[in-house]
């Protein structure tokens, strides 16, 4: 399986496939009422994964599924500016402006900015849930100006 900088997966073919089949697999054992789901590696030892451990598993594998590529890290993980302008998808330069705004919270370390992936997580729900309530806003306004928008 090829593997990027900063420990990133991207899947093969076949790693596609296998996980489609790991998938099916998990969603019969899903529909079938069963509450857990015991791993056995190919040595023969197996084990329970707890359901957070479970939830995990089945979201990597349904991005593998995809052919997307995978990173697993932990949220207190902090980032580049550059890494973290790509996980918003937006320019380094722009990402700096954030920064320098304050609206993303960073630390200094040397002369390099680190930012923590909880903020940029945190950043982005807040963008989202500003997208949303703008598009709400703009849903009523439409509805109260009779502009064919209503049920």
């Amino acid at each position: 399986m090829p593997v990027l900088a900063d420990e990133a997966v991207v899947p093969s073919e076949h790693d596609v496939e296998a996980a489609c089949q790991a998938l099916t697999q998990l969603d019969a054992a899903k529909s079938s009422g069963e509450t857990f789901v015991m791993a056995t590696s190919k040595s023969g030892v197996q084990f329970e994964l707890s359901e957070g451990a479970f939830s995990l598993l089945v979201k990597i594998l349904s991005e593998m599924a995809k052919g997307n590529g995978i990173m697993v890290v932990p949220i207190h993980a902090e980032l580049t500016t550059q890494q973290a302008a790509d996980f918003l998808n937006v320019s380094r330069p722009f990402l700096i402006g954030l920064l320098e705004r304050g609206e993303i919270g960073f630390r200094t370390v040397g002369r390099h900015r680190r930012v923590r992936l909880e903020d940029i997580v945190n950043y982005k729900k807040q963008i989202e849930e500003r997208r949303l309530q703008s598009l709400d806003d703009l849903a009523a306004q439409a509805q109260e100006l009779n502009m064919g928008y209503g049920a």
